[in-house]
This record gives C-alpha cells, structure tokens and sequence, in this order.
C-alpha cells in the first residue's frame, strides 16, 4: 500500500507509523531471503505475516475513503426521481381528465413543487403513493399512451434513493466494524515481531551480521508519533460531512 494514496488526515498517525514499520521489516526480510530461508518456519511465518499486512493496508484504504460520494449520489438520484414521477403524475392527471375520473385527477393533483420541498422520506412516500396508484391502473396507463418503462424507472429511482438514504448509517456500522479489526490486526503483528522475528534474527546474528543490523534498523525505522511500548490506538472516526 502507498500510504501517500490514502487520505492521511483520517488515519491515526500511530498506525501509519506502525504500517510503515511492517513494510519496510518486510522489505529488509526479502533483501535478505537467503537468511530467512535458512530457517523454513521464519520463512513460512514471513509469508503469513505479509497476507496479513495486505489485510491490514486493504482494512486502512477502506476506512480512508471518503463518505460524501453517498450525498452526492442521493442528490443526483432525488433529481432525476422528482423529474420522472412528476412526468408520471402529470400523465395519471391528463388520463384521469380523459375518463372523467376526478379522484384520481384529485390525487394526481401533485405539483413538482411539493416533491421538491419534500425532505427525503417524505419524497419517497409521496412517489410510493404515486406507484400505488398507477400499479393499480397500468394496463389502462399503457393503453392510454404512458411508456410502460416509465413506472419501472421511477420504482428503480425510488428504491435506489431508499438505499442511498440507510447508506450512511450502514456505512458507520461498517467503518465501527473496520476500526476494530484493524486494532486487531496490529496487535497481531506486533506480536508476530516480538514473538516469531525477532526470535530468529537474534538466532541468526552470528551467521548474517548484516542481516541482523538492517532488520534492527527496520524495527525502529517510524515515524514520530509511534512508541513501540505505547498501548495500541486505532484510528478515529473521521467527520465526513455526510447530511441527512
């Protein structure tokens, strides 16, 4: 993972250290497989330790994305539903003056102003409403001359804008869900250093000097902010403007 592609102001500056830690451990490992090989399980606990740091640098790129993209989308999508259904209303409204339905020509007496100052869960009731309503007459809608592909647009439009409006909420319990596994993959793979590595460059000195000299550097090459006998944080929360 480049830590440079990732948005550094929403991750804990003690796990970018921590991560920077791992990768470059990693790096200084393959400079020297000859002497990780030498012992088959330092070899096979490497590999482990590199799935799991994938995992990890996957983890911090999902929890770094920014959120606004679902207001965003929800904005674009409430336009072109409140478009489409005001085309259907207008539509219901002209068939039920046709047939002398006045009803209907009641309910269908909606204007685009009232979808347009509706909040979003008023917005998705009033075109349910309108739904309902032209459900029950389809065939006479199509007959009259309504595209039979428009209620199935503005049922497409409605559903999508009732997900956009649970995307925020569902994407928070998904990001609570991430911080508490990315605390628990550091926590492993500061143990995996302390208990597996640095076990088996200390057994290796002797044999490769340079190996145990690069991999010592590694251990300590970090940025300001990360003490390796600092109890494990996880990332905050960030603020990412997310409306209702």
């Amino acid at each position: 993972m480049n830590l440079a592609s990732t948005t550094r102001k929403k991750m804990n500056k003690v796990t970018i250290s921590k991560v920077s830690m791992f990768q470059t451990v990693v790096a200084t490992l393959h400079e020297n497989q000859t002497a990780v090989n030498s012992k088959p399980a330092f070899a096979s606990a490497l590999q482990s330790f590199e799935t799991r740091l994938a995992e990890l640098e996957q983890l911090l790129n999902d929890h770094a994305k920014d959120l606004k993209w679902i207001t965003n989308e929800k904005v674009s999508t409430r336009e072109k539903a409140i478009e489409k259904v005001y085309v259907l209303v207008k539509m219901m409204r002209a068939y039920s003056q046709s047939i002398g339905d006045e009803n209907l020509e009641a309910k269908m007496s909606i204007r685009k102003k009232d979808f347009n100052l509706a909040g979003t869960i008023g917005l998705i009731n009033s075109i349910s409403f309108v739904l309902n309503e032209a459900g029950l007459i389809e065939e006479e809608l199509v007959t009259f001359g309504i595209e039979s592909n428009l209620i199935s647009e503005v049922t497409f439009l409605r559903n999508k804008l009732i997900s956009l409006n649970n995307a925020p909420r569902l994407a928070l319990i998904s990001r609570k869900t991430q911080t508490a596994t990315i605390a628990s993959l550091e926590r492993e793979l500061i143990n995996v250093l302390r208990t597996t590595f640095d076990p088996f460059v200390d057994v290796l000195q002797d044999e490769f000097p340079l190996l145990f000299a690069k991999y010592t550097a590694a251990r300590h090459a970090v940025k300001p902010g990360y003490k390796s006998s600092a109890k494990d944080q996880v990332p905050p929360e960030p603020d990412d403007g997310i409306s209702e």
